[in-house]
């Protein structure tokens, strides 16, 4: 195998994901674009979901109901993260989920004391088909890995919800109503649930399926995103 890998860099290697300069076919992304991701700043944000305060006020919290216990992410969502993203959901290169989630384990970012199990957004059948797969999906696969917490599917996207990045800030809000449904209540409850998803960008979505999940029976909701957009790039969509 290790012969064949070799073969396979010197006559089809593979480009960085980002700057497209060549690369091992095992990472995905080169060392010098590997050193500037930039990981989220959460110095003067909001104590809850992490987002830009104006004047001390969350645009994301202020006058709205959040349901999960505990939010934490990882990387701004720009430039070489943006670009592994965009690699990752569009461009069939599932393995990124899993070099991504070594990276995070390799800088000792996460603690996940407490936890009763690993969940995921869901992805519905007809977009999953067209993708291949459900990012979130992968992402809550290796945390359940790397920490030994098992993974359970727990809620079900109806099919034919629109697609939120296609919204504007607020129809992203209107559009998960009634979006998610619960897919075992026996599975949730009393859970401490760790729910992954890949990036907060209206988080809409987030608040949603922890809504869902604890009108269901969970004791408790805490929600990953590997990267955060900014909210106010959303303002004018």
């Amino acid at each position: 195998m290790k012969i064949l890998s070799l073969l396979l860099d010197i006559f089809l290697p593979e480009s960085c994901c980002s700057c497209g300069s060549p690369i091992s076919s095992n990472s995905g992304i080169c060392l010098k674009c590997l050193n500037e991701i930039q990981f989220y700043d959460k110095n003067n944000k909001c104590n809850i979901c992490l987002s830009e305060l104006n004047n001390g006020i969350c645009k994301f919290c202020n006058d709205r109901q959040i349901y999960f216990d505990k939010y934490l992410t990882f990387f701004e969502y720009s430039g070489v993260i943006s670009d592994l993203f965009q690699a990752l959901k569009f461009d069939s290169k599932p393995k990124l989920a899993k070099n991504i989630i070594n990276f995070i384990d390799e800088n000792n970012l996460i603690d996940l004391q407490g936890i009763d199990l690993v969940t995921f957004v869901p992805m519905n059948v007809t977009k999953k088909w067209k993708r291949g797969y459900n990012q979130s999906q992968l992402f809550a696969k290796e945390f359940s890995k790397k920490h030994k917490i098992r993974l359970l599917k727990t809620l079900i996207e109806n099919k034919n919800s629109g697609i939120q990045r296609e919204m504007s800030y607020s129809e992203r809000f209107l559009n998960v109503i009634g979006r998610y449904k619960i897919y075992k209540k026996s599975r949730i409850k009393d859970k401490n649930i760790l729910l992954i998803d890949d990036i907060f960008t209206s988080g809409a979505t987030i608040n949603e399926c922890a809504r869902i999940l604890k009108k269901n029976g969970s004791k408790s909701v805490f929600i990953i995103t590997i990267a955060k957009a900014k909210l106010k790039e959303l303002d004018n969509n």
